[in-house]
């Protein structure tokens, strides 16, 4: 029996989806192969972690626990590295292609749940090859899983927005909350959303509203439909927020237990901050040559950045004095304060790094500028037209949370990958823009061709 076109079964994978996750795999392999030293090294020591779990069921140095770094990258890692050298390289290169393929589908699918349309492929491409990702993707570090862990919150906020209820918000909640167990300062981007649920919830209504009652007249705002609301907002509002606490429970009753303190994120952040408000880093943003790196080893001895103590009390206490001498430093200098959050911005938002070579960094700068300059076009449009599914409200959201943090904490531009995807879609939004507005004009022009010729 012939098959009919109503019948037919349609493709799977969409071709175009097929050729962003082959272009995506191309330049992932690629990177990994070609770069020298890819996934050796180990400078935040999370692949020592998670050989400490393997060898001794501990996370830290041999039985004695840690909190200093955060838990999920570590824990991902413990597959690859139950296989021995050299299989554990070779391991968690094949796991970071594969999260990277990953994220490549989920922003070409967010792009398409948003209204980009065929434009989509260019979010999804931009992904796979941002320099950002593409070299973290050769390192034992976070941002691969972060950016990743992003673009699935993301897209389940995405589907909140487009059916308010208990069940996405929990689903967007658990997602968010594990982004925060990859990457802390994501915490502060659960916090806004949680806000954003409960002061934008009419907001997210309004679309489906539209969709479904396009004929109808506009319902009055009466104290019954009100209340309404009520119910759906506060409710899917807990369910977010008690989905991101039971996705953090684990690793705070763990350091409970460990420590005898609730820690929910890290003891790494009184490292970080002081690493951004120490006199020798003011001194060197006031004085230092421009474009000079600065040699965190003029921080002292004191902090070296590893958790190398004693007992979990000293891993507290080495926290809490980071923290204590950091906002003692902030207090006795506020104006060289303010001038370093412009810094760090700054830093955080640079085209391109400070090091490598000079080619490689204008090929990156050359890069960052485009897309940066689409993203800006896009955002300008995407802000001022409708709700797009949320997109517009988490994006801002993201951008916000990860621009504060780094604005007073340590900052660089490899700490931006986790939010790149976001930049990406940005940017594919103002083509699609283009795209529109050249279809209509040929349309217009088609329109008045035809009359004339009447």
């Amino acid at each position: 029996m012939k098959t009919t076109p109503a019948t037919a079964t349609k493709p799977r994978v969409p071709p175009e989806l097929a050729l962003l996750l082959l272009l995506a795999l191309v330049v992932r392999v690629g990177v990994l192969c070609f770069m020298p030293g890819a996934l050796v090294d180990d400078p935040d020591g999370y692949r020592a972690l998670a050989r400490n779990l393997v060898e001794h069921g501990t996370f830290g140095e041999g039985d004695r626990p840690t909190a200093f770094r955060p838990l999920l990258y570590p824990l991902a890692l413990v597959p690859c590295v139950a296989l021995g050298e050299p299989q554990a390289t070779w391991a968690i290169g094949a796991l970071h292609v594969a999260w990277g393929l990953a994220t490549v589908a989920l922003a070409w699918w967010i792009a398409r749940r948003c209204g980009l349309g065929r434009c989509a492929w260019v979010a999804g491409a931009l992904v796979a090859c941002d320099p950002i990702l593409l070299n973290q993707s050769t390192l034992v570090m976070t941002e691969t899983l972060a950016a990743l862990l992003v673009a699935v919150a993301l897209a389940c906020l995405v589907r909140l927005a487009e059916r308010p209820g208990v069940f996405r918000a929990a689903t967007a909640g658990a997602a968010l909350g594990l982004c925060g167990l990859c990457r802390p300062e994501l915490l502060l981007w659960a916090a806004l959303c949680a806000a954003a649920l409960l002061l934008c919830w009419r907001a997210m209504q309004e679309p489906r509203r539209a969709r479904h009652e396009a004929d109808a007249p506009a319902p009055s705002l009466t104290v019954g439909a009100r209340s309404n609301l009520v119910g759906p907002r506060f409710s899917s509002t807990a369910a977010f927020v008690a989905a991101v606490a039971m996705a953090l429970l684990p690793w705070t009753i763990r350091n409970q237990l460990q420590f005898g303190r609730p820690i929910v994120a890290t003891t790494h952040g009184g490292y970080t901050l002081l690493l951004a408000n120490n006199p020798a880093f003011y001194e060197h943003l006031c004085h230092g040559e421009w474009g000079s790196i600065w040699d965190a080893r003029d921080l002292g001895p004191v902090w070296g950045g590893k958790a190398h103590h004693a007992d979990p009390a000293d891993e507290l206490a080495a926290d809490r004095r980071a923290y204590a001498e950091a906002w003692a430093n902030i207090r006795g200098e506020p104006g060289r304060f303010a001038y370093s959050c412009v810094m760090r911005i700054g830093r955080f938002w640079a085209l391109a790094p400070r090091q490598g070579s000079p080619a490689i960094r204008w090929i990156v700068g050359a890069w960052y500028l485009a897309v940066f300059l689409l993203a800006a076009v896009g955002a300008w449009r995407g802000l001022r037209g409708r709700f797009d599914n949320g997109i517009w409200l988490w994006a801002t959201l993201l951008t916000a949370a990860m621009t504060g943090v780094h604005a007073v904490y340590w900052s660089d531009p490899r700490m931006r990958g986790p939010l790149m995807i976001v930049i990406t879609y940005s940017a594919a939004a103002a083509i699609a823009g283009w795209s529109k507005q050249r279809k209509k004009n040929r349309t217009a022009h088609g329109s008045s061709s035809a009359c004339e010729r009447k």
